[in-house]
């Protein structure tokens, strides 16, 4: 649900939502979250949110954009943790889980992958649209645009299985011959 919402707020909510944690949150760090998932981070980060704590996702539903929930079949309940969206009962992930193993790989091919990174994007069908977003937002910091675009194809992706997601993402390394990668992935070499 945590993704499903951000992909619903708009950049202007965004502000105003932001505004609403402007005493729970430092003034720095919120002015370096640009989406509502890193708003999630951050609400984790304090334990504001988390599997047993929606009340701040309640807050900002209910203070921004009731329509929110009700137009997009998204609701609250049924059990500790559990968000709805539509059919699917979607778990929140502990605050303090670790990163989970694609969330590894996201990190170490950051840092690895270098100037193949945009070749890897297209053929992992990322649009051209959101490299050039992530090259203008992060001018000067390669490993935060390679970042930012796998986590947007992280999230546009989460209702395959994680299997899939894997050899998904080592095609696209392989297309552009970064079969060091791929053995690193296999072997779970992170050197981060």
């Amino acid at each position: 649900m945590l993704v499903r919402l951000d992909t619903l707020i708009k950049d202007r909510e965004m502000k105003n939502i932001k505004y609403l944690f402007k005493d729970r949150i430092s003034k720095r760090e919120l002015e370096d979250v640009e989406s509502a998932v890193d708003l999630w981070e951050k609400l984790e980060e304090r334990d504001l949110l988390g599997p047993d704590n929606l009340e701040c996702l309640k807050e900002i539903v209910d203070t921004f954009n009731p329509q929110l929930v009700n137009g997009n079949n998204v609701s609250f309940g049924h059990g500790p943790g559990m968000c709805h969206t539509g059919v699917n009962a979607v778990p929140i992930r502990p605050a303090h889980s670790g990163p989970t193993e694609l969330e590894k790989c996201v990190l170490y091919l950051s840092k690895r992958l270098g100037r193949d990174w945009k070749f890897c994007a297209r053929y992992l069908s990322i649009d051209e649209s959101d490299i050039e977003e992530s090259e203008s937002t992060h001018r000067f910091a390669l490993r935060e645009q390679i970042h930012e675009c796998l986590r947007k194809w992280l999230i546009k992706n989460q209702h395959l299985n994680r299997s899939t997601m894997l050899n998904v993402l080592k095609d696209a390394l392989r297309q552009v011959g970064r079969n060091d990668l791929v053995e690193d992935i296999d072997n779970q070499k992170y050197n981060f």
